[in-house]
């Protein structure tokens, strides 16, 4: 026994039995899923353009922000440097005429507990170091402060304090990894928002369209009826 033969519906022959107003319906429905899907399309796209400039905006922003911050903390810490080493000249005159010089290496050893301070020397009229502690090396020639050790208008020697920006280093690192978790946040924010606007506007034209297309078979079937 052989199986049935599946007779394959013809589109046109289908087509062709429908009555004017449901050809009518379904030309109307298929140019408004166009436009509608076209419309969807572009405010999505335009949604999209502005969240990315808007993202961008805010990256330049937080850049700037990173970037004076970076100089007025590298500024505030060569003022403190500066500060340090005029409150050590300023203690040192003593013990250098006393020739103290556990004393001018105690003093210079607080200072360099300081973890942005990494050298501290105390230096002779002669350029000798009286005391010296810490390491220099790594450290560029705007990373030094020095201020001279008088006395009664005679120069007994000068204080040379290096400082390093690790800890400032660390700490914009970490803003800086901070902000990028928020710029993901964004994003995550974003791409979900125009989901939901996408899924909105989906339902919203479709809708619409279907409001539509009934009060216009409805008026297209009033319309044949009178006649």
């Amino acid at each position: 026994m052989q199986p049935p033969k599946i007779k394959m519906l013809n589109p046109k022959l289908l087509i062709s039995r429908l009555d004017i107003t449901s050809k009518f319906i379904i030309t109307l429905l298929v140019a408004m899923s166009i436009i509608a899907f076209l419309s969807i399309t572009i405010l999505v796209s335009q949604q999209k353009n502005a969240f990315d400039k808007l993202q961008g905006s805010s990256d330049e922003i937080v850049e700037g922000i990173f970037e004076v911050e970076n100089k007025k903390s590298k500024a505030a810490l060569r003022s403190k440097a500066q500060n340090l080493s005029a409150i050590l000249a300023a203690i040192a005159p003593a013990a250098i005429a006393e020739f103290e010089l556990s004393a001018l290496a105690n003093h210079a050893t607080v200072i360099s507990q300081d973890k942005d301070i990494s050298f501290v020397t105390i230096l002779s009229a002669d350029g000798s170091a009286l005391a010296e502690i810490g390491d220099k090396k790594g450290l560029a020639s705007d990373q030094f402060v020095n201020h001279k050790i008088e006395s009664d208008g005679l120069e007994l020697g000068k204080v040379v304090i290096g400082y390093n920006y690790e800890q400032l280093n660390a700490d914009l690192a970490e803003a800086k990894l901070q902000n990028e978790a928020n710029q993901a946040t964004m994003t995550t924010a974003k791409d979900a928002s125009l989901k939901s606007s996408g899924l909105s506007l989906i339902l919203s034209l479709g809708g619409l369209i279907i409001a539509t297309l009934v009060i216009v078979y409805l008026l297209f079937k009033w319309i044949i009826a009178s006649r």
